[in-house]
């Protein structure tokens, strides 16, 4: 086995309490210090993201890697070959697009049965608004830090040391499920996640590399901020 289930447990822990930490000097910062301005608070969000990625991944090399002899290859850091890459270039849209197509379906079933409020959903697009001047940070924070964060834990660490003991498909459906419980802040939207979830995982099985899931973390979280960015220009 890879990774000792305990060793894994305890980093999951450690990080888990690393980021509570964090949320909590964040919002301590944000609301104490640097008041209500959108620019400041993001910026401090940002820095402290940045220095818990760094710890984070000083706790799993120390915590989970050098208790294991392993490297950082263990957690899927290996290349993908080339032939291989062309593949993972077009299924990355046509997987995200089956999943938007596989929502919005349970979208319109789901509106047959429970209407959904043209009120309540104007003002969740209204919340989508941002300064566009804390655009480069909302874009390090959601296109690069939470994809390489994630993937590390859920694909490198969770799935790898699920796979080993129960096997692929039981890894991938429980990565998925977390993914689902992670994002999902409307239940709702859970289909679209769990896909996506579980793509994630069949991307990391399909090339035995972390670095295919994390290109289709990006890709998701990188429309989502483009989404987010164009709304706030066309406003």
């Amino acid at each position: 086995m890879r990774f000792k289930p305990k060793d894994v447990i305890i980093t999951l822990v450690l990080i888990a309490t690393t980021l509570t930490i964090s949320l909590i000097i964040s919002a301590s910062l944000t609301g104490l210090i640097f008041g209500q301005s959108e620019l400041t608070s993001v910026i401090s969000i940002g820095i402290i993201a940045f220095i818990t990625l760094i710890f984070s991944y000083f706790i799993i090399d120390r915590m989970m890697l050098k208790r294991n002899n392993q490297g950082w290859q263990a957690l899927g850091f290996q290349r993908i070959p080339l032939r291989k890459s062309r593949h993972l270039l077009w299924q990355i849209p046509v997987f995200y697009l089956f999943s938007l197509l596989a929502q919005g379906v349970i979208m319109v079933i789901y509106h047959a049965f429970f209407p959904i409020s043209l009120t309540n959903l104007e003002g969740t697009t209204n919340s989508l608004y941002v300064d566009i001047s804390v655009f480069p940070i909302v874009f390090f924070l959601v296109v690069i830090f939470a994809p390489l964060f994630e993937e590390v834990f859920l694909r490198g660490a969770l799935q790898e040391t699920l796979t080993r003991r129960y096997g692929n498909k039981v890894a991938i459906i429980v990565g998925a499920c977390i993914f689902v419980l992670i994002h999902a802040f409307l239940i709702v939207l859970a289909p679209a996640y769990f896909l996506f979830g579980f793509f994630l995982g069949y991307f990391y099985y399909r090339y035995q590399s972390i670095y295919a899931p994390l290109l289709f973390h990006v890709f998701i979280n990188l429309i989502n901020v483009l989404t987010v960015f164009l709304a706030t220009v066309l406003q």
